[in-house]
């Protein structure tokens, strides 16, 4: 079998969900009837269906489930930096199947966009909305255009969030990028030439299914909802769901023992689906990026791990180009630098949005803000904030390969 590892994994814990893996060695063991984890001031009992997880994870054999079990308490894992106290609060959850509290200090999906609704009102004719399609249960999957002038008339740029669900603060960074932009319009020099020079569209939720369904009943979830018929499980990891690279050569459809990249298995959380977008949400993506000849780049916002991502790439000018764009927007983020990578180089991924968006020739990268997937209620201002930064430093480098010299006075 072919077995992620916490080294090799960005999030750290998928090679714990994959139960007939994770077992425990030591056969003097003692097993519990019920393991418990503690929430607050209460011991609060395990769900029947991670027992087993719970009984490999009990290192101490105690029968309770500590955070240092869940994660050892380490500020990195492989290359992506993580905030073990807050990571293991919302696993916790998961294990006793509660939602995470600070849900409470996230929009909905419905209040995402209100919020967007509410600056197109107060900055009209700058913000254009657009409803692009639906999800797997019927919500609205919405593009915002932020820009003057007509649809098509200028080089255009993506920006999409909260693809994985369990991702809270992606989304975020997305908003509080088009709120910089609108307010910096007529007042910072910056601002005002990106907006007129550019049409840059944003995505803030594109995951809405999976995205309510963490916050209101696993905090752990990461695909979409959809059903596929001859497919016992839930949902389709929409990063894996993409054309290019979809799967690896010698790799079996619904085979599981030689998944590399993504898994055939719909009850794992980076099932690819049954086929290359079987899935709403990335075909509307996908149909966004291919009718649309005045784009000229993407960006995915995901959330952990402090890291600046963009696909391999072969040729190596191409590749030169990533690193030096990933150095800017590293420029932008003052005192906390984020790990540039290539995303080979942090573990193996197939149909992923930025292969895609690099095989249409678009300058195609992806973000990943904050060091766990929850970030604490404290938190989420400064990760925003810096994710904002890094996503206009992105913009800039569009504007910097796409308009002329008399257009970048105050970009470069």
């Amino acid at each position: 079998m072919n077995i992620v590892t916490h080294h090799q994994c960005g999030c750290g814990i998928e090679h714990r969900i994959q139960k007939d893996v994770f077992k425990s060695k030591d056969p003097n063991k003692k097993e519990f009837e019920q393991y418990k984890v503690k929430l607050g001031d209460r011991y609060t009992p395990v769900m029947d269906e991670y027992h087993a997880m719970a009984a490999a994870m009990d290192e101490n054999n105690n029968g309770i489930i500590s955070s240092d079990e869940i994660l050892p308490p380490v500020s990195k894992i492989g290359h992506a930096e993580v905030d073990q106290p807050d990571f293991t609060f919302s696993f916790k959850h998961k294990l006793a199947g509660w939602s995470n509290p600070w849900a409470d200090h996230y929009p909905s999906a419905a209040q995402i966009h209100q919020n967007m609704d509410k600056l197109s009102e107060q900055h009209p004719g700058l913000i254009h909305k657009t409803v692009l399609g639906t999800s797997a249960e019927g919500r609205p999957l919405i593009a915002y255009r932020v820009g003057k002038g007509q649809e098509g008339e200028k080089p255009g740029v993506l920006v999409v969030g909260g693809q994985h669900a369990r991702e809270w603060a992606g989304n975020g960074a997305v908003t509080e990028a088009v709120e910089k932009l609108l307010d910096g319009y007529g007042k910072d020099p910056e601002m005002t030439e990106k907006v007129d020079g550019l049409e840059m569209w944003f995505v803030p939720m594109a995951n809405p299914d999976g995205y309510e369904y963490s916050r209101n009943a696993d905090p752990d979830w990461r695909k979409n909802r959809s059903h596929h018929d001859g497919y016992e499980g839930v949902g389709t990891d929409l990063n894996r769901n993409y054309r290019a690279d979809y799967r690896f050569h010698g790799d079996v459809p619904k085979r599981v023992n030689d998944d590399a990249g993504a898994s055939d298995d719909p009850n794992k959380l980076t099932f690819r689906g049954p086929h290359a977008l079987s899935e709403r949400e990335s075909q509307t993506l996908t149909n966004f990026m291919d009718t649309r000849p005045n784009l000229k780049g993407v960006l995915d916002v995901h959330g952990f791990g402090r890291m600046i991502l963009w696909p391999g790439v072969e040729d190596k000018d191409r590749d030169a180009k990533y690193r030096a764009v990933a150095d800017k927007i590293n420029a932008a983020l003052d005192d906390h630098k984020y790990t540039p990578l290539a995303i080979p180089e942090l573990y193996p991924t197939t149909g992923d949005m930025s292969a895609y968006g690099e095989k249409l020739g678009l300058l195609s990268m992806g973000l990943e803000i904050g060091t766990s997937f929850q970030p604490h209620p404290d938190k989420i201002d400064d990760i925003t904030n810096r994710g904002s930064n890094a996503i206009i430093a992105y913009l800039d480098q569009v504007a910097e390969d796409n308009l002329p010299p008399e257009q970048l006075a105050n970009i470069v």
